[in-house]
Parts: C-alpha cells; sequence; structure tokens
C-alpha cells in the first residue's frame, strides 16, 4: 500500500502511480472526495471512516468521473482489477485513521 497525506499528492492520486501493482491500494488521507481526470481505465474506491468502517464502494469507476462521501476521513483507491475482490460497504478495515490533535498546555 502506498501513502498520500500531502495535498499534491492526494490530488495526484494514481495519476502518480501509473506503475502500482496489479491489486495494490492507494491510501488517501485525509479524502473524502476523488476525481478519476486523466485517468485511462478504471478505478476501485473505497470511502473510510475514523474507525475503518468502509462508508461507499465503488467498482469500475470510468475515467473522468467525481466521487465523495461526506462523512469519510480517508479514501482507498486501486485500478481496477476484476481478479480480485474489492471493500463491500459496511465492512470494517483493520485501519484506524486518527485525526491529529493539538496539545492544551
Amino acid at each position: 500500500m502506498q501513502i498520500a497525506t500531502t495535498l499534491r499528492a492526494r490530488i495526484s492520486g494514481l495519476l502518480r502511480c501509473p506503475k502500482l501493482a496489479d491489486g495494490e491500494t492507494l491510501l488517501l488521507v485525509p479524502c473524502r472526495s476523488i476525481h478519476s481526470f486523466g485517468l485511462s481505465r478504471p478505478i476501485d474506491v473505497a470511502f473510510i471512516d475514523a474507525g475503518g468502517k468502509v462508508l461507499k464502494s465503488i467498482t469500475g469507476l470510468p475515467p473522468r468521473r467525481l466521487a465523495s462521501s461526506r462523512k469519510a476521513c480517508a479514501t482507498l483507491e486501486r485500478f481496477s482489477n476484476d481478479d480480485q475482490e474489492w471493500y463491500p460497504e459496511g465492512s470494517t478495515l483493520e485501519l484506524t485513521i486518527a485525526k491529529n490533535q493539538k496539545r492544551r498546555s
């Protein structure tokens, strides 16, 4: 899994990973909306909340599309792969996204 945490890396998304291995995922944090502009093939997308629950799952999102989930705090993407299952809505991943917390003195 590759991780994109900077604004530039998140906006580029899979465009910056054209040689991503089949089935390998890109985690975008924080992220609640994605686009597939500039891509030449469909992608699979899973929007995840802070507890790792898949809020919305899309397989085969075509190029030049937008998708979002306003309650998501992270998103998993990969180039579509019919040979591997994708995360169904409602499933929980062994992944916890912690929000930045400022310490009070």
